[in-house]
């Protein structure tokens, strides 16, 4: 029989590629306002999914916004440019 012996095991720390962390401070673009949650709820591209988005903040289609929370399936987001016209 043949014994191994381990002297040491090395790793590294991988930068994080999928989940909640990587969509936190990530920028989206509004595609649609939802009908029934006002212009403060809408539905966001990002990473190429639609996810549905809740803001303080109303929001217009096209407009740029930035994630900043995630509530189950509604990420949280407030516009990069809050500006009227954004």
């Amino acid at each position: 029989t043949r014994s191994f012996h381990v002297t040491g095991v090395q790793t590294c720390a991988l930068p994080i590629s999928s989940g909640t962390a990587t969509l936190i401070g990530a920028t989206a673009r509004v595609e649609r306002i939802a009908q029934d949650g006002g212009s403060r709820a809408a539905w966001v591209r990002i990473e190429g999914e639609l996810w549905q988005a809740a803001s303080g903040l109303p929001l217009s289609q096209s407009q740029t916004v930035r994630v900043v929370g995630r509530r189950g399936l509604t990420l949280d987001v407030v516009p990069v440019d809050p500006s009227p016209g954004a």
